[in-house]
């Protein structure tokens, strides 16, 4: 989208406005009592789907119950056609059938679409079907309960549409692609009940179980499964079966912890059908027939309502169980703040509920699909649900479950450690050889801090320096707002801060915390703003482009490269000297600043440091935990920085946002330190699910998707997700002091209040985060910062939108 920049509304500024408000209110649907919807699936073509929807639907007409029939794709003929022949002449008011994309080509979705054209891609189709459903919604003239049966076309796995803006694979070039999704992928976001239509015939057992697998493993909840029994079969009903295996202990379970088909109502089965030379007007008016279709109809709407109370009730109840992480509690006990409910999640979208303000529907919510603007503490790398990567983590948790690590190896965390140490993007190519698996990014900076000293202490007796001395302390370099995590021993590699000093009585900080340049935009203007420290530069330098900032190799020869090393020197000597204390390790974070308020730093100063370790024999170890794995663009910031650590710490992007699991990268050297004759001279670190197989798969996955994404043109990617035009115009607002993006990551400082600035201080940034979020981008301030983190599979179009919602919502509170 051609974001207007202007700092004042205008006519274009409104139509622009509106439009992106469009584009993320057209994802919203009501979850109501008055409103049950189900999707029916088929485990395959043929297998009685729109019988089955024609007999639900039948039911509600025949109880004077308003009801709606959607056929969102249909290819050939009319299942529209079929259910309106066979509703009773006295059809309620509120009632309708609907077809929403219709081809003449009697083929699969995927093939009727590429020879007519239409639709033009997954989105509209959801578009249209929600948009529909919230029609009815809308129109209804009744308080009863309106029935919605929206029915797919073929089988759990047959193709959806295939359209020019379907790009296949989602992470693939920019080129255009004809692709398509299966049907089961195409409505997962709906985030809606299913009813599954299994085979009844011979070899029906496996289908049925198989799309039922397949829809579980895309997180769909069944609320039951029906079957046509075959004519005159000699094998008999495949019900008995289907029940026996849904009755075992071992019950299926919905992605949201529900068991599965454990109701007797929940898996039934029709009669045959008669010959198809036979009309099926008696076959419906069967007493059988009406009676199953009337139980069945009964039993989903009492699931639906049993659904819907869950939904409504989960903000209040949990408030009383749980404790939210990063929360004042306080604020949600005198409701001064409301829980975010979120029902799933796809791609880069949360499904969050919100009440409404229908007094005729006590428990009425809207499910709106709102942006991951936090990338979910920025861990998003394949987006929310993704299927491949859910069938990555099925197949390792199938094959293996867990297994112990220590002096064990399993293909998975080999696999892994070849490509985070050997491949092309690897962060650890030329430099690391060895990997050692941790559970998260605080527990992998543990590790490293461990390695790191002992480096030093080895390194030392080797160079004939002796032991340290018994009155000096070993501490590290680190920077001012640094954050490595919350287990005690990192909280200590940080200056007093709110994330640290009272939360713990045992809390002491022991480094040398040195400021730091930062890049930013400010008054549209790219540049470097100098340290907060006297001895640097009294004024920001400004660049012609954020290109010429990140080109360190060219600027090593500059004054301020001297100056950096210099000033650095100075800080390091004067606090060996006259605090008693050895640096043993330099802990940086490079480039990107996470918790610290999304601050990107000058990486030329950050060579300069560096530099000035290795001349001191000190390690470098590089927390890249929130920056690596392409959250700036790069696989590393040593792309950026030009330098090589000793040791590195990965997480979050790791797995592609699916489970929690770290590694921490070393040297050969780092790992030689450790060698000895001894068990105590080894690294005795480890939790219990080192190098879980499902973690070490999901992170094969999802390093050979950035690889494809990434490695295969000449993009910079650094700069190619967020328009820098369009940053620079968000440093020119009133209420911002400063802006920067890099990667998938835009961030704007907001001009302090009374409140201040800093994590504790967001009085200007609530307002801008409760903008966004009423215009579906969820987003979380960082004190006086706002920032909006993408996936690395977010197309630069949808960044643009975002930047403009965000632009939108800093004019608004200035």
């Amino acid at each position: 989208m051609n974001v207007s920049r202007i700092s004042r509304y205008s006519a274009k500024h409104r139509i622009l406005k509106a439009t992106r408000q469009l584009s993320a209110s057209s994802k919203s649907i009501p979850v109501s009592k008055k409103f049950p919807t189900h999707v029916i699936f088929g485990a395959n073509t043929d297998v009685g789907k729109t019988v089955v929807s024609t007999s639900l639907v039948k039911s509600n007409v025949d109880n004077n119950q308003p009801v709606h029939y959607i056929k969102p794709l249909q290819c050939g003929g009319s299942d529209e056609g079929f259910v309106l022949k066979h509703m009773t002449k006295s059809v309620p008011n509120d009632s309708g059938a609907h077809t929403l994309f219709n081809w003449n080509t009697p083929a699969s979705p995927h093939l009727a679409s590429r020879i007519e054209n239409q639709p033009t891609s997954d989105e509209m189709v959801l578009d249209t079907l929600q948009q529909k459903i919230r029609s009815i919604a809308q129109n209804a003239e009744s308080v009863s309960c309106t029935n919605i049966w929206i029915e797919t076309a073929g089988g759990v796995l047959s193709p959806s549409s295939s359209s020019p803006l379907n790009s296949q694979p989602k992470h693939a070039s920019n080129q255009q692609r004809w692709g398509w999704s299966t049907q089961g992928d195409l409505y997962k976001q709906l985030q809606l009940p299913v009813v599954l239509v299994g085979d009844g015939r011979l070899g029906g057992i496996s289908a049925t179980l198989s799309a039922m697998e397949s829809l579980i493993v895309r997180g769909y909840d069944i609320h039951a499964l029906v079957l046509i029994d075959e004519a005159e079969g000699e094998h008999g009903s495949n019900l008995p079966a289907l029940k026996e295996y849904a009755e075992r202990s071992l019950s299926l379970r919905s992605g949201s912890g529900r068991p599965l088909l454990k109701h007797e109502d929940s898996i039934i089965s029709l009669p045959p059908l008669p010959p198809l030379e036979v009309p099926l007007d008696e076959w419906f008016a069967s007493a059988q027939v009406k009676e199953q279709s009337e139980r069945l109809n009964g039993y989903l709407n009492e699931m639906w309502n049993d659904h819907v109370d869950t939904l409504y009730n989960l903000r209040s109840e949990g408030k009383e169980s749980l404790w939210w992480p990063f929360t004042q509690h306080q604020g949600h006990d005198d409701k001064k703040v409301n829980a975010t409910v979120i029902d799933g999640a796809t791609g880069d979208y949360f499904s969050i509920l919100n009440d409404t303000d229908n007094d005729n529907d006590t428990t009425g919510m809207e499910r709106s699909g709102t942006f991951d603007a936090c990338a979910s503490w920025w861990t998003q790398g394949m987006g929310h649900g993704e299927t491949s990567l859910s069938l990555s983590a099925a197949a390792a948790a199938g094959k293996f479950g867990h297994v112990i690590f220590p002096d064990v190896v399993h293909e998975p965390a080999k696999a892994l450690a070849d490509r985070l140490l050997h491949s092309k993007s690897g962060p650890g190519r030329d430099w690391a050889s060895r990997v050692f698996f941790t559970d998260d990014g605080s527990t992998a900076m543990e590790v490293a801090i461990k390695m790191g000293m002992k480096k030093y202490v080895y390194d030392r007796a080797a160079r004939g320096d002796g032991d340290v001395p018994l009155d000096k302390k070993l501490t590290v370099v680190a920077q001012n707002d640094c954050y490595h995590g919350d287990t005690l021993g990192v909280m200590d590699v940080a200056e007093p801060s709110v994330f640290n000093e009272g939360q713990h009585p045992w809390y002491e900080p022991k480094g040398l915390f040195l400021s730091y340049p930062t890049i930013r935009y400010a008054n549209g203007k790219i540049g470097v703003a100098p340290p907060s420290s006297s001895g640097c530069p009294a004024s920001a330098k400004e660049f012609d482009s954020i290109e010429l900032i990140l080109d360190v190799g060219q600027r090593l020869s500059s004054d301020l490269y001297t100056h950096y090393y210099e000033q650095i020197d100075k800080e390091w000597s004067n606090y060996e000297s006259t605090e008693n204390k050895i640096i043993a390790s330099v802990v940086i974070e490079p480039v990107l600043l996470g918790a610290g308020g999304m601050k990107f730093i000058d990486p030329l100063w950050q060579r300069a440091l560096i530099d000035l370790a290795r001349s001191k024999h000190v390690p470098i170890i590089f927390d890249e935990v929130a920056a690596g794995l392409y959250r700036v663009g790069v696989a590393s910031c040593r792309e950026i920085i030009g330098a090589n650590p000793d040791i590195a710490a990965y997480a979050k992007l790791l797995t592609g946002g699916l489970i929690p699991m770290s590694v921490t990268l070393a040297s050969e050297d780092v790992f030689k330190t450790f060698l000895g004759d001894t068990k105590a001279e080894a690294l005795l670190h480890g939790h219990s699910y080192t190098a879980h197989p499902v973690g070490c798969v999901s992170s094969i996955h999802a390093l050979d998707t950035y690889a494809e994404l990434f490695e295969s043109n000449e993009i910079d990617y650094k700069t190619a997700f967020f328009n820098q035009e369009e940053v620079s115009a968000l440093s020119q607002l009133d209420i911002v002091q400063e802006a920067m993006s890099l990667g998938t990551v835009v961030a704007v400082t907001i001009e302090p209040d009374e409140s201040g600035s800093g994590y504790a201080a967001a009085g200007r940034s609530i307002p801008v985060v409760k903008y966004l979020l009423d215009n579906g981008v969820y987003a979380r301030p960082l004190g006086n910062v706002v920032y909006i983190m993408v996936s690395p599979l977010t197309k630069p179009d949808e960044c643009s939108r975002l930047c403009g919602i965000l632009k939108d919502a800093l004019l608004t509170v200035s």
